[in-house]
């Protein structure tokens, strides 16, 4: 799966701030990867994965960023969540964001052909 976001903007998005201690702070940070690492495989699993740089898309990578890091942020304040396998209710914008991908991400599977050119919706008339 490509990583496509960098804890820097789930960093500004927590308020996060460096301590300048180290190893605070590679704590932080290695924790941080990998709840944005297992945001975005949540969220690519979920819309698809067939399209190439669907999620770099202009329209798409805005949607796909405020999915990953409000699920990368439950994951972070809620670490129970990834390690027991607790529930934890994820925000519905969040799910509402993935419907929006899934429906746009259909729509651009559906006009890429198997040889990977774009086909042209007919036209009647």
């Amino acid at each position: 799966m490509p990583q496509y976001l960098k804890i820097d903007g789930l960093k500004t998005s927590l308020r996060i701030v460096d301590t300048g201690d180290e190893v605070i702070d590679k704590s932080v940070d290695d924790r941080l990867a990998s709840c944005l690492g297992a945001a975005e495989i949540y969220v690519q699993h979920s819309v698809g994965e067939d399209v190439t740089d669907f999620f770099n898309d202009d329209g798409v990578k805005e949607l796909y960023e405020i999915a990953a890091y409000a699920l990368a942020t439950t994951y972070y304040q809620n670490p129970a969540t990834i390690t027991t396998g607790q529930q934890t209710n994820v925000d519905p914008v969040m799910n509402s964001i993935i419907g929006q991908l899934r429906g746009d991400y259909a729509l651009r599977k559906d006009s890429v052909a198997d040889d990977g050119s774009i086909n042209q919706p007919s036209t009647f008339g």
